[in-house]
């Protein structure tokens, strides 16, 4: 019976670790597209040319689009 709960605990810690991981992954993530798009607001700001936003930021023509409202 206790290896049996031994194996349960260890398995519930592997799942705790993983979804840790994934989650600063996700933020990470995250705050890099939000870095790119701070970037971009402000190239539009500057009044760089969306094609030279585009290619510099990798940000698509529609999302572009959107930053501008």
């Amino acid at each position: 019976m206790l290896a049996l709960y031994e194996m349960i605990e260890n398995e519930r810690n592997e799942i705790y670790s993983t979804g840790i991981k994934e989650g600063k992954i996700k933020g990470k993530i995250e705050g890099k597209i939000e870095g790119i798009k701070a970037i971009a607001k402000k190239m539009l700001r500057m009044k760089f040319d969306k094609n030279t936003i585009m290619k510099a930021t990798g940000i698509k023509e529609e999302e572009l689009e959107n930053l501008k409202k």
